[in-house]
């Protein structure tokens, strides 16, 4: 499991440095890990909303403008990695923490450059 941010900081840096009172959505397709991070995630800030799809996440971002994005990058409708510049445009305050499994550095080091 990789637990980057799309900032470049550490994940414990990125929930630490929110605003009080923050809000976040958890993009997670897997229910399991969906309820997981949103348990992690509401022990630090108001968790809005789950969804499972990248069509979902940039609706909820647009409507909700959340300080934290929790995203998984493989989603059924496509890539994560495509959608962090388009919810980065829908929530520009919003700070996108990138969560997903892979064997690579790769992935990850991709995410950062978006």
């Amino acid at each position: 499991m990789v637990l980057q941010t799309a900032g470049g900081v550490t994940s414990q840096a990125t929930m630490n440095s929110l605003p009080s009172r923050s809000r976040a959505i958890v993009v997670e397709d897997h229910p399991i890990v969906a309820t997981a991070l949103a348990g992690i995630a509401a022990t630090l800030v108001e968790v809005m909303q789950t969804v499972g799809t990248c069509a979902a996440a940039l609706d909820a971002t647009v409507r909700g403008q959340p300080e934290l994005v929790m995203l998984d990058l493989s989603l059924p409708d496509g890539n994560g990695l495509d959608l962090i510049r388009l919810l980065s445009r829908a929530a520009p305050r919003a700070r996108i923490l990138v969560v997903t499994e892979t064997e690579t550095s790769i992935i990850a080091e991709e995410a950062f450059r978006r």
